[in-house]
């Protein structure tokens, strides 16, 4: 075989091989190029899925933000409303014997000076508070929660 036939069996393998590769190659990237398409739409599909829920939200927060304004302008005109006077009440005067020999306080309770009245939780934060004791320590004094003896004490202000 003389050095022409060999070189142009050569180049005849070699394109030959060259197309089958590029075959394989261009096969194996159109299919990438599919799939690639495929998940592009998949994403397309769920960001417009997002959307529609991220609209739906915020028109249902818009109505709750309206419903909760209207709440506050009513609740504001019922603050600034002046409550009714109550209705003056005759008490009837009874008639009592001019000498009751009715028992003393005293002699009920068997006469202790050191008696003081119960105070209100309110009367007795107030006054832990006076004495110098945070919100925390007044708290656990009392036995109420945290959050009562901070709701004192803001109204107490």
């Amino acid at each position: 075989m003389d050095t022409t036939v060999r070189y142009t069996i050569f180049m005849v393998a070699l394109v030959f091989v060259s197309v089958v590769f590029a075959g394989l190659l261009f096969r194996g990237s159109k299919r990438r190029m599919r799939e690639l398409d495929e998940r592009q739409t998949e994403l397309l599909r769920l960001y417009s899925n997002i959307e529609e829920l991220a609209d739906t939200f915020t028109a249902e927060a818009e109505d709750a933000i309206s419903a909760l304004r209207t709440l506050i302008v009513e609740y504001d005109s019922l603050l600034k409303t002046p409550l009714p006077k109550p209705p003056v009440v005759a008490i009837p005067s009874l008639s009592v014997p001019a000498k009751v020999n009715l028992p003393t306080f005293d002699a009920i309770v068997g006469g202790d000076d050191d008696y003081e009245p119960k105070l209100s939780n309110r009367e007795r934060v107030l006054e832990l508070k006076d004495d110098g004791l945070n919100a925390n320590e007044i708290a656990r004094e009392l036995g109420v929660t945290r959050n009562e003896v901070d709701l004192i004490l803001s109204l107490g202000k």
